[in-house]
């Protein structure tokens, strides 16, 4: 409850991804495309792993 009117939290469930809100779905793949989007724009993607996602 003490972090949650610093983040703006309005309900649950509600997900942070490096500090920044999760918006979308919250199935499995849809966190996953989002933690390794972040990962991959800080450029800390694992090696030989594909981003769970179709790159334009």
């Amino acid at each position: 409850m003490a972090s949650a009117d610093p983040n703006a939290v309005t309900g649950t469930p509600m997900f942070f991804i490096n500090g920044k809100q999760h918006h979308g779905p919250y199935d499995d793949m849809a966190l996953l495309t989002g933690i390794e989007e972040v990962a991959h724009t800080q450029g800390q993607e694992r090696p030989g792993r594909p981003l769970p996602y179709a790159a334009a």
